[in-house]
């Protein structure tokens, strides 16, 4: 019994024991603390706009300059001896021009030049005015459609009368006679003004001019000299229709002046072919161009048809007074009635058809005023290219005949003049060697992205030799060269010795712009990406555009402002083992 009591006592023992240790393994699990992961930050704030222009130059082992000709010449001065000191552009030798003409290659291209000048002002002048003239044809073509309009609807008119009054027929038609006249005096004035400021027959219009009338039937002036006769014939003939009698006419009378009225209508159509005629045998030029003919034949086209549209309803007014006049007894006639019938519908459909012509008319005027407009743009800009081209020939040519002035590149002293007055050169001739006697000229080449930072005096930090030197921009050029590149000269105190060899040149450069390194920036897309910010003890994820990259550095087009971005690796963070600490 005892036995039992103390083996039950052992086993208890055991049992608390075993308890107790696997307690205390569980309570140092829970209390084991994170370690620290250290991270190095920096405000946006301090993130520099400054990158720097790394570049590597050969040095030569000679830093004499050798400057050679950059044209054909022969030697006309030398200005300077061996061993003199000059100044930077100061004329060392000039060439004479009897070799390559260069001078006249400059008068050649100034001459082009003006030439191309002249012909855009001359070209601009006269297709402003062919666009103002095809507008102005737009304007007589409608008015032209009216005047169909407005002449059919008067003949309709009269010919309903006509046909609603056969038995007063004669009265009415003697009253309708002053309309008559009215009309082809119409035409006559029409006629006369538009030809004689082509002609210049009046004193109104003898020393009228748009510029081009000494051209007009320059091919054939006896054509010209003919239509002036014309021109005064149909003068004299308005002045006798003007003095018509019509009212209180006989019979007689009548058909008299009927007569009388068709043949001026006649003598205006063979005048107006005579004006074809005139710009048929005109010389065609800059002040006369062939659209600007073809337009004027065009118009004369126009009154020609106004005219035989005038003639047309003239003759069936003439034919309804013959008719009336002579004698009904023939019982082959039609009736007064059946007449007064079939001229209304026959004037209907002519008025139909001088009406579809008309507007006809107005559309292909339009047209022509389109195709002007769009003719007027195409030809300024191709003569404009003209004259671009002939600028650049001109400066072309300016340039090469500088060149027969060759001027030293630097301030120093002349080492040997190697040509003689008199001598001729060639493009690559060497004329002279200069030494800088205050300071070195490394050259290097920057891009053109490079380029646009880059000021004169910018500090350059030059390795060399294990060493480093301090010196600055001296010059860049304006102009890259065939692959694209800016030549820029880089100088350096006279005491370094730079002679042979590579040397290192960093030139800080301030850009514009947000620059961060690059192993900060994790891409996820065309010009996307983002970076690790630390906010209140915590990851922050922050999104970037991206722009150019340069060496190590990208820049960041959208705004960051106030955040504390993180600088050093953190692809090995894990949150559940590492706390983030900031390493001071």
């Amino acid at each position: 019994m005892v036995k039992k009591n103390k083996m039950k006592k052992i086993v208890y023992g055991l049992s608390v024991v075993v308890l107790l240790t696997l307690s205390g393994c569980w309570s140092q699990d829970e209390v084991q603390e994170k370690q620290n992961f250290y991270i190095q930050t920096k405000g946006v704030s301090g993130f520099t706009n400054q990158i720097i222009v790394e570049k590597s130059a050969t040095l030569d082992s000679d830093q004499n300059i050798m400057v050679t000709s950059q044209a054909h010449g022969r030697v006309g001065e030398v200005l300077v001896k061996d061993w003199e000191v000059v100044k930077e552009w100061q004329v060392i030798v000039k060439l004479k021009d009897d070799v390559a003409n260069y001078g006249l290659a400059v008068q050649r291209a100034q001459t082009a030049l003006n030439s191309a000048r002249l012909q855009y002002k001359n070209a601009k002048i006269a297709l402003w005015k062919g666009v103002a003239d095809s507008q102005l044809n737009i304007e007589r073509s409608k008015n032209t459609l009216i005047s169909a309009t407005n002449a059919g609807q008067e003949a309709l008119k009269n010919a309903k009368q006509t046909m609603n009054s056969a038995g007063t027929k004669l009265n009415i038609l003697k009253q309708q006679f002053d309309g008559e006249k009215t009309k082809v005096l119409n035409v006559f004035q029409t006629v006369i003004e538009f030809s004689d400021k082509l002609l210049g027959v009046t004193p109104t219009n003898e020393h009228y001019s748009d510029g081009f009338q000494y051209l007009l039937s320059a091919k054939n002036p006896n054509v010209k000299i003919q239509v002036k006769d014309k021109f005064r014939v149909l003068m004299s003939l308005q002045t006798t229709l003007q003095n018509i009698k019509t009212v209180n006419i006989s019979n007689q009378e009548l058909l008299g002046n009927l007569k009388m009225i068709q043949n001026a209508y006649n003598q205006v159509d063979t005048f107006l072919l005579g004006m074809i005629d005139v710009m048929n045998a005109s010389v065609d030029g800059a002040r006369l161009p062939m659209v600007k003919i073809q337009e004027i034949i065009g118009n004369i086209n126009k009154q020609k048809q106004l005219n035989q549209q005038s003639l047309w309803y003239f003759n069936q007014y003439k034919a309804q007074v013959e008719w009336v006049l002579s004698d009904s007894s023939n019982p082959g006639k039609n009736t007064l009635e059946e007449s007064a019938k079939i001229g209304y519908e026959t004037t209907k459909i002519k008025t139909q058809k001088n009406i579809f012509d008309a507007n006809i008319a107005v559309k292909n005027a339009e047209k022509t005023y389109t195709t002007a407009v769009e003719t007027q743009t195409a030809q300024l800009q191709l003569l404009a290219t003209s004259i671009r081209q002939a600028e650049i020939a001109y400066q072309d040519a300016q340039t090469m005949y500088g060149k027969l002035t060759i001027k030293s590149p630097i301030s120093g002293v002349i080492g040997n003049i190697m040509v003689d007055k008199g001598q001729e050169v060639r493009m690559g001739t060497p004329l002279f060697s200069i030494s800088n006697e205050t300071e070195q000229l490394i050259d290097i080449y920057v891009s053109a992205n490079e380029y646009k930072y880059l000021k004169i005096n910018d500090v350059a930090h030059i390795t060399y030799d294990k060493n480093t030197y301090t010196g600055a921009v001296h010059s860049i050029s304006s102009v890259a060269s065939r692959n694209g590149l800016y030549k820029v000269k880089v100088a350096v105190k006279s005491d370094v010795k730079l002679l042979g060899g590579v040397a290192n040149i960093n030139i800080p450069v301030k850009v514009d712009g947000l620059r961060l390194p690059i192993n900060m920036v994790t891409i996820v897309g065309e010009n996307r990406g983002y970076v690790w910010g630390y906010d209140n003890k915590k990851l922050t994820k922050y999104g970037v555009e991206l722009g150019e990259i340069w060496g190590d550095n990208v820049k960041i087009l959208n705004t960051l402002t106030g955040q504390v971005l993180i600088t050093s690796d953190i692809e090995n963070f894990d949150e559940n083992q590492y706390q983030l600490v900031v390493k001071k």
